[in-house]
């Protein structure tokens, strides 16, 4: 009796170091394979959250003309028959304004003509009259914008801006864009659109420097918007979220097996993933870099809009889970022979957080797909602390010539500061 028991115990154990070398086996797959090879996906559905991959069976969201949020401006500007009205420095104020104003533009774009060059001059004499103001973060391609708002986009491609105003000037409004070069479009908007909308916008005393006759604003780019005084800007603590956990759960929402043998950290706390032409680190202060040569994985097909969206879809799988009161807003998008470059920034509150690396994140797309991503992973959570900022006019006079007056925070030591700067 006691010699069957040995044997069954010898029996049970020889069992169990076969299923524990099934099992380790599987780990070393791929998560790319584990999830889309039917019947392994189905044998491991029970197990899938102990084994860790219960989140790659969630491919990364592909670009179409819904699944991205659009893109928002950083500041409104109204002008009525009393004055300037701007919305700047508070999300909630600007979210508010775009909801009302942003169908505005949607109509206008829809229904522009082709494009012409126009002068800075005719320009800004359409901003001295009653018009509404959209100033984005970066310059922007117009068809890209237009897509986001649902509006047909064929008249402006190739346009590239930063500032776009509608003019109420004459029975249908005019559309002005500004980037590099100034352009100006007839649309179907009727002008008493803009000047109903515009009626429930009070003067503030802010104001595009081309108005201000100041000496010490002389030498800067006009186009700029500054307000009447200099805005209470609550300051900010910056988190790194890459903890164990979160880097574990990024890695397989992006296809990797985080428990395979290509898998390492290293002493200094960097974390690395390797899968076929696919490769994934992350470093210890929370920088991210990504590249993919497979062809299959990360498609970012169409033109300026789609790739755009696609890159959007991407750093949203990044930062999943990330704890966090700034936004990434596109700050520019740069035409390659394969592709193109999709740069991005934090956004806390409508201003800009400048980072270290140049760059909040970057997206490389070649041949219809994403082949690079580098991005700094950060949360940032606003607090109680007022910051203080140096007069407008005073901060004018130590600016180079022809730039544009720009008020961005800086990460310093874990801790936000903000301050004037000029943009080129």
């Amino acid at each position: 009796m006691r010699k069957k028991v040995v044997e069954l115990c010898k029996s049970l154990l020889i069992v169990l170091l076969a299923l524990s070398i099934l099992v380790l086996t599987l780990l070393a797959l791929p998560t790319r394979t584990l999830t889309q090879t039917p019947w392994l996906a189905a044998l491991l559905s029970p197990f899938a959250q102990t084994l860790g991959i219960e989140r790659a069976s969630a491919p990364i969201a592909q670009a179409d003309e819904t699944s991205a949020p659009a893109a928002q401006p950083v500041q409104i500007s109204i002008m009525t028959g009393g004055g300037r009205s701007t919305l700047a420095y508070d999300f909630a104020a600007l979210d508010e304004g775009y909801e009302t104003l942003g169908g505005l533009l949607a109509q206008a774009l829809d229904s522009a003509d082709a494009p012409q060059q126009a002068t800075r001059a005719r320009l800004y004499d359409a901003l001295g009259g009653e018009s509404v103001a959209f100033l984005y973060p970066g310059t922007l391609p117009a068809d890209a914008v237009a897509s986001w708002l649902g509006a047909d986009s064929e008249t402006l491609a190739g346009c590239n801006a930063w500032l776009f105003v509608l003019s109420a000037r004459g029975e249908t409004a005019q559309l002005y864009l500004l980037g590099e070069t100034a352009y100006v479009a007839g649309t179907q908007l009727a002008s008493e659109t803009i000047t109903h909308a515009a009626g429930a916008y009070h003067p503030d005393g802010s104001q595009f420097l081309f108005e201000n006759t100041a000496g010490s604003y002389a030498h800067l780019d006009g186009a700029a918007l500054i307000p009447a005084a200099a805005p209470a800007l609550r300051g900010a603590q910056v988190t790194n979220p890459c903890d164990g956990r979160f880097i574990t759960a990024l890695a397989s929402r992006l296809g990797f097996n985080a428990y395979g043998d290509a898998t390492y950290t290293d002493d200094a706390g960097n974390t690395f993933f390797s899968e076929t032409n696919y490769t994934l680190q992350i470093s210890a202060d929370g920088r991210l870099r990504l590249r993919s040569q497979d062809r299959a994985r990360l498609p970012a097909s169409g033109g300026a809009a789609g790739q755009i969206r696609a890159a959007q879809e991407l750093l949203t799988q990044l930062l999943s889970g990330v704890q966090s009161d700034a936004r990434l807003y596109l700050i520019g998008y740069t035409p390659t022979d394969t592709g193109a470059v999709c740069t991005f920034d934090y956004v806390l509150n409508g201003v800009r957080v400048l980072q270290a690396s140049g760059f909040g994140a970057s997206v490389t797309i070649s041949s219809g797909r994403i082949t690079a991503a580098d991005a700094v992973l950060a949360g940032y959570t606003l607090t109680d602390e007022t910051l203080t900022l140096l007069p407008a006019a005073q901060a004018a006079v130590l600016l180079a010539d022809d730039t544009r007056m720009e008020l961005c925070y800086a990460v310093s030591g874990g801790q936000l500061t903000a301050g004037w700067i000029g943009r080129s």
